[in-house]
């Protein structure tokens, strides 16, 4: 069984809800000795623990996207076009939950499937399934877009990336782990 597990826990600047977090007042790039970097091809799962702080942000509100291959990209971030709509976007598409961007803490599950059953799921908000698109993910930025603009505020306290997608049992195990370990 195959993982790819990327976590922030132990190299944080901050702190959220007691913990160590990776704390943004710029965005950062996954790059640093990785040549080309890492694609991460469809399906995968991923987890992210976060809260943003930008009380009206204005802007797009990005916690992740590629990190420089426009062709490979997805994205989770706040769509100010769509009145700050929690969004994932896999190239061609984009599903938004009816309910706006926050700064409460969060746990953002998707379930990338690179087809109609991608689902985006946030803690405390609810969950909306669609076709994001079906790119692969040059792996990647956070706190910024690809450009290195609409950056966001905020931490991330855990980001974990499956490089398969997890059946139903698995996502509601991790799910459960990560809402009762960050009292979300």
């Amino acid at each position: 069984m195959a993982i790819r597990t990327l976590v922030t826990r132990g190299y944080g600047n901050g702190t959220f809800n007691g913990s160590i977090a990776l704390a943004a007042t710029r965005g950062y790039t996954f790059a640093e000795g990785v040549e080309g970097g890492i694609i991460i091809t469809v399906p995968m799962t991923i987890f992210v623990v976060s809260k943003q702080t930008a009380a009206a942000p204005g802007a797009d509100q990005v916690i992740f996207d590629a990190r420089s291959d426009a062709g490979n990209q997805i994205k989770l971030f706040s769509d100010e076009s769509n009145d700050d709509k929690w969004s994932f976007d896999a190239g061609t598409g984009e599903i938004a939950l009816s309910e706006a961007y926050d700064t409460d803490a969060h746990l953002f599950t998707i379930e990338y499937n690179g087809d109609a059953t991608t689902k985006l799921t946030v803690s405390g908000v609810g969950d909306v399934t669609g076709d994001a698109g079906a790119e692969d993910w040059d792996f990647g930025s956070m706190f910024m877009n690809i450009a290195g603009a609409e950056t966001s505020i905020g931490s991330v306290l855990e980001f974990v990336i499956f490089d398969y997608k997890l059946n139903v049992e698995e996502i509601a195990a991790m799910q459960a782990y990560y809402v009762d370990r960050f009292a979300l």
